[in-house]
């Protein structure tokens, strides 16, 4: 999906203008992230760690799927480790957008951001 969409530009509100964005092919991206020493984390239904459980204090980018198939499996593969966020009852998954900002918060609630 296009940065440029108009779906993209209005569920950014904005911040896609005021945001850098780079646009590189995934092969260059993970290799950027890692050399940078960034820890890539892929999001996964089953076989990962609850994020309350995982260090996200430090540089982190988080794979996030689409609601239907999650995760390509290629790009998965790539990642250094998966992360979940614990839904109690018969919830499989969460909306792309919804466990991003979950996700997200976890992050700044690690780094001080809410106590």
């Amino acid at each position: 999906m296009s940065a440029w969409n108009p779906k993209a530009v209005r569920a950014s509100a904005g911040s896609v203008f005021r945001v850098p964005l780079l646009t590189v092919s995934a092969e260059d991206g993970f290799a950027r992230l890692k050399q940078s020493g960034v820890k890539i984390l892929t999001t996964a239904v089953h076989g990962a760690k609850p994020a309350h459980q995982i260090d996200l204090a430090g540089p982190v980018a988080l794979l996030i799927g689409n609601e239907g198939n999650g995760v390509p499996e290629e790009l998965a593969r790539q990642a250094g480790g998966a992360v979940t966020i614990p839904c109690p009852g018969p919830v499989e998954s969460l909306n792309a957008s919804v466990a991003a900002s979950v996700l997200l918060y976890e992050a700044s609630r690690q780094r001080g951001g809410h106590r």
